[in-house]
């Protein structure tokens, strides 16, 4: 994780089962866990949950007061 007090780290993980896809985001900053979104989506492909994933957490992460 970076020590830097202006940035953050998105961690993602996305599965999908019986075509119901899940995405889960972890945004961090200053090595603590700041947000956790959890989506879910129907009939998409692996490809697009994960481009949507990490399209919100970037999103997310620079809504963010102190993330430059």
């Amino acid at each position: 994780m970076s020590l830097d007090s202006h940035s953050a780290v998105v961690v993602y993980d996305t599965s999908i089962k019986n075509q119901v896809a899940k995405s889960i985001s972890h945004i961090h900053s200053h090595d603590k866990p700041v947000i956790k979104t959890i989506y879910h989506a129907v009939r998409v492909i692996s490809i697009e949950a994960k481009l949507f994933v990490i399209r919100y957490g970037i999103i997310q992460a620079i809504h963010l007061s102190h993330v430059n």
